[in-house]
C-alpha cells in the first residue's frame, strides 16, 4: 500500500541565502525598471558597521532611537526562527547598509546580511511609521531586469525541483504580517543558486528589482504556490538521506509545535506530517531540496524547502504599495562596487552549487523470470539499473568551475571544502506502483530512489520523469559550523 506523507503549514516563506562581507561600498537603488550605462553617476559606499555590536541601536544620526531588528522590543515582520541567526561565527557578513550615523535616514533604510557557506542572501528593511496599520498580509516579489537578467540565482528560491533548462528569474511569497503603526523590520531573503555566468556581466546589464504589498483580508480567497520552508534539527551524522534523524520541525514564518510529529523519524519524508496550521495554510508534500546548517546552539539546524499550494480566504478590503520596482545591484557583477547609488561590499561570487545543465541518467532494462509480486499474473518482469553519465559526475566534483563557487573551494586556501558529494537516482515507483510500497511524493510526483535497483513490468521508457537528488556537507575551514545541502534536479534520460 502506498504511503503518503504531508504537513499542514502556516504560512509563507522565501528561503535562507548568503555572499560576502563590508568593507567599501554598498548598494545600489533604482526606480527604473531597465538599467543602462546612462546610471552610472557615482557610487555611494556601504557603511562599515559592526551589526553585532554590543549597541542594541542601529547607528542612525540620532542615536539611541532605531533598535536593531533582533533586539528585545522591536517590531519584527519576519520568522522568529532566524531572529538571532545573524553571527559572523556562523558565516555571516555584512554586504549592503545605508545606515549612515552622519545623515538623516535615507527614504528606504536597510542593511543586507550573506551567508557564502550556506549562499544565503538576507535583505533587512525598516519600514517606517506608515498608515499601513490595515494591513495583515504581506505580499514580497523579487525579480532580475536588464538586458541580460536570465541567471539561475532563482532556481533553488522558486522551485521545489530545479529544472537547470529553465532560468527563473523571480522568487515570491506571501507572509501573515501586519504593520505597527510605529514600523517595523521586514526580511526579504532568498536562496542564492550559484551562477557560473553572472560574474561575466556588468551592473548595468542585470539588477534585482522588488515590490513589497500590504493586504487586509477579510472574506476574499487568494490563491498562490510558493517555496516555503520547514525546519528541525539533525540529531545524527549519516552518509544516506535515508538515515538523516529530524526531531521537531517550524515552518518559517510560522512555528510547528514539534509535539505534532510522530516520533523516531527515520526518513525525511517522515517528517511531513499533519500538523495544525493558522494564516495561510496548505497542503505540502515531498521533499525536493534542503539545505541544513550548523549553529552555535544545541545540534544541526535544517531547513527543508518545500511548495506550498496556499489560499487565504477573506475579501480584499485594503492594499497598496510599500516598495514598487525597487532597484538594486546585482552582487557577483563584474564592476557592482562602481554603480551609482548604494553598492555592494566587493564582487564577490554568490551561490554554493548548481548544475549548469539537466543531469543525465542511464538506464538498463533487464527481462528477467518470475512474478514482481504475488498480486502481478506476469512470469516475468523487468529490473531498471540506473548511473549516471559521465558529464554529469564531472559536475559533481569541487573542483568544478561549471558546478561549484571556486571563490569558496578553490584557491591554495580555500575557504571550505565538502564532504563526500552523495547523490540519489530519483524515478517512478514502478513497482511499488503495482506491488504497494513507500514512495516520495515530490512536487506531485510520485518517485522511489533507484540506487539500488528498481523493478517494472515493461522496459524502461526515456520519456519516463527521472531526478537526481544531490547532497554533500559544505565545511568551512575557519571552524564554523558546517551546512548540508541537498538539491534535487529533473533529468534527462537515455538507455544503454
Amino acid at each position: 500500500m502506498k504511503k503518503r506523507f504531508s504537513v499542514r503549514v502556516l504560512s509563507l516563506v522565501v528561503l535562507f541565502f548568503a555572499l560576502s562581507n563590508c568593507h567599501q561600498d554598498d548598494l545600489p537603488l533604482r526606480s527604473s525598471v531597465n538599467i543602462g550605462k546612462s546610471d552610472l553617476t557615482g557610487a555611494i559606499p556601504c557603511v562599515t558597521w559592526n551589526w553585532e555590536g554590543t549597541s542594541d541601536y542601529m547607528q542612525t544620526l540620532t542615536p539611541n532611537t532605531l533598535l536593531k531588528p533582533w533586539a528585545s522590543g522591536s517590531s519584527i515582520l519576519y520568522d522568529q526562527t532566524i531572529r538571532y541567526d545573524y553571527k559572523s561565527a556562523d558565516g555571516w557578513s555584512l554586504l549592503y547598509n545605508n545606515f549612515d550615523p552622519t545623515i538623516a535616514l535615507p527614504g528606504q533604510p536597510f542593511f543586507a546580511l550573506y551567508n557564502k557557506y550556506r549562499g544565503m542572501l538576507r535583505f533587512y528593511f525598516w519600514i517606517p511609521s506608515n498608515s499601513y496599520t490595515t494591513s495583515n498580509y504581506l505580499e514580497e516579489y523579487i525579480r532580475t531586469s536588464g538586458s541580460s537578467s536570465s541567471t539561475t540565482i532563482f532556481n533553488a528560491a522558486s522551485q521545489e525541483i530545479t529544472d537547470p533548462s529553465v532560468s527563473r528569474n523571480f522568487s515570491e511569497s506571501i507572509k501573515p504580517y501586519a504593520i505597527p503603526s510605529s514600523g517595523g523590520w521586514y526580511v526579504s531573503q532568498f536562496q542564492v543558486a550559484y551562477d557560473k555566468d553572472l560574474s561575466s556581466k556588468h551592473y548595468y546589464d542585470i539588477g534585482l528589482l522588488m515590490d513589497l504589498k500590504f493586504w487586509q483580508i477579510t472574506d476574499e480567497k487568494l490563491e498562490s504556490t510558493s517555496v516555503g520552508s520547514a525546519t528541525g534539527e539533525i540529531r545524527s551524522e549519516s552518509s544516506t538521506l535515508g538515515n538523516i534523524v529530524i526531531s521537531g520541525a517550524k515552518a518559517a514564518f510560522a512555528i510547528i509545535d514539534p509535539a505534532d510529529l510522530p516520533s523516531g523519524l527515520s526518513y525525511l519524508g517522515d517528517i511531513l506530517s499533519d500538523v495544525a496550521s493558522d494564516g495561510a495554510s496548505g497542503l505540502i508534500e515531498g521533499i525536493g531540496n534542503l539545505i541544513s546548517s550548523g549553529t552555535h546552539s544545541d545540534g544541526q539546524k535544517v531547513d527543508l524547502a518545500i511548495t506550498l499550494n496556499t489560499q487565504t480566504t477573506g475579501s480584499s478590503t485594503a492594499s497598496g504599495a510599500i516598495l514598487t520596482n525597487y532597484g538594486i545591484t546585482m552582487p557577483g557583477t563584474v564592476d557592482a562596487t562602481s554603480a551609482s547609488g548604494y553598492v555592494p561590499a566587493d564582487n564577490r561570487k554568490m551561490g554554493v552549487f548548481n548544475l549548469p545543465v539537466r543531469p543525465v541518467v542511464k538506464v538498463h532494462s533487464t527481462n528477467t523470470s518470475g512474478h514482481i509480486c504475488s498480486d502481478v499474473v506476469a512470469n516475468h518482469y523487468f529490473t531498471y539499473t540506473a548511473q549516471l553519465d559521465a558529464a554529469t559526475l564531472a559536475y559533481l566534483n569541487k573542483t568544478n568551475s561549471n558546478s561549484f563557487n571556486q571563490e569558496l573551494f578553490g584557491g591554495s586556501t580555500p575557504a571550505a571544502t565538502t564532504g563526500t558529494i552523495h547523490y540519489d537516482i530519483l524515478g517512478p515507483g514502478t513497482y511499488e506502483g503495482a506491488c504497494g510500497g513507500d514512495y516520495e511524493e515530490i512536487a506531485g510526483v510520485y518517485l522511489t530512489n533507484w540506487n539500488n535497483g528498481e523493478k517494472g513490468i515493461s522496459t524502461f521508457n526515456t520519456s519516463w520523469a527521472m531526478y537526481v537528488r544531490v547532497y554533500f556537507d559544505v565545511i568551512p575551514t575557519d571552524g564554523s559550523p558546517k551546512t548540508t545541502f541537498v538539491r534535487t534536479f529533473r533529468a534527462n534520460a537515455t538507455t544503454f
